[in-house]
């Protein structure tokens, strides 16, 4: 599922040197907050930051808060900075920050959320993940109440809750950005995610059929498309479907792979194999096209039995798609199932 980026900074940089501002070490140097101080470091900070001297940022911004340690901006800033560069866990730091010093502060929790949703999808185990997903879902609550009627906000708690597996919050904060930014494609494309894995196949469709409308070019939306008609045994929309992804995305093989499913159920066996050899020309080691040729020429063997040839070429496709994804228990029983029995010979 897609999410958008909204109020965060993005972009990268050069690699430089990432200030960690100790928050504990920069309070109690002074008799008291210096608001007017604090707020020319900050505005210095933020020049920096246009000038891309991040580095020299982040110690003007340290500087803002060392005059003011209440000035929660300055944190939200350096999340942006440190976010900016790729170092999303000091982002959180620093936005966890801004949010305690502002509970009413809509971009540091909003930029706080994401951030977790970026950890979410850097992470490899999935505990971690679930826990990032976790945190991310809690500070979108707090930011809706904060922004009810933002449509970002609305969109990414979807994507959230789909990743965590509950898709009724799921479905029900993608309605709500959809009402908000009814011209979205993207949000009518998460919905119909969040349907077809509900099996709400007609759902899913029309939600698809929304988005296209919205932004013809979609790929992955023709796609998801194509393979919920293909549930349904609707070869023909979802042949037109995959054909138009392919149209869309010219060096994409997958559309033509599912093509090429599609015209074996179909029993056009000829469109089957041109439709997997154009897959093989965009993509000479996909082991899902080469497996599907020899299906193709396999079943048209065992249509014609004495066109041992057609047996013969559909075992050296899947030789080739076993040596590129050697893992296919179910291939190896059909090679070992139509491989011809050769004696051994007697010494």
């Amino acid at each position: 599922m897609a999410r958008t980026v909204g109020y965060i900074m993005s972009g990268k940089v050069s690699a430089f040197l990432l200030v960690s501002v100790c928050i504990a070490g920069l309070v109690g140097c002074r008799t008291g907050p210096d608001p007017q101080l604090a707020q020319k470091h900050f505005a210095r900070g933020q020049v920096l930051v246009f000038q891309g001297d991040l580095e020299a940022a982040l110690k003007e911004l340290a500087k803002a808060i060392e005059a003011d340690p209440e000035l929660s901006i300055a944190y939200t800033a350096i999340g942006d900075v440190h976010r900016r560069g790729g170092a999303h866990e000091l982002a959180a730091r620093a936005y966890e920050t801004a949010c305690e010093k502002n509970p009413y502060a809509f971009r540091a929790h909003y930029n706080l959320a994401f951030t977790y949703q970026v950890l979410a999808d850097a992470a490899k185990i999935t505990e971690i993940v679930q826990q990032y997903l976790r945190r991310a879902a809690e500070i979108y609550r707090r930011t809706i109440l904060l922004r009810p009627d933002d449509f970002e906000t609305n969109l990414n708690i979807s994507v959230c809750y789909y990743e965590l597996g509950r898709d009724d919050l799921a479905e029900q904060y993608c309605v709500r950005a959809i009402e908000l930014n009814p011209r979205s494609p993207q949000a009518y494309s998460n919905l119909g995610i969040i349907y077809d894995r509900q099996g709400r196949a007609y759902q899913a469709i029309r939600s698809y059929k929304a988005s296209l409308e919205l932004e013809a070019k979609q790929p992955d939306v023709l796609m998801n498309l194509g393979i919920a008609y293909v549930k349904q045994d609707r070869l023909a929309a979802a042949i037109s479907a995959f054909e138009m992804a392919g149209r869309v995305s010219p060096d994409n093989p997958a559309p033509w792979e599912k093509l090429g499913a599609c015209h074996y159920r179909k029993r056009n066996f000829p469109e089957a194999i041109a439709a997997y050899e154009k897959a093989l020309a965009l993509d000479p080691r996909g082991s899902a096209a080469h497996r599907g040729i020899g299906v193709v020429y396999v079943t048209q063997f065992i249509l014609e039995p004495h066109k041992t040839e057609l047996r013969d070429m559909g075992l050296a496709a899947w030789n080739i798609s076993l040596e590129i994804e050697p893992d296919q228990p179910n291939l190896i029983r059909l090679l070992k199932k139509y491989t011809p029995f050769v004696a051994s010979p007697n010494l």
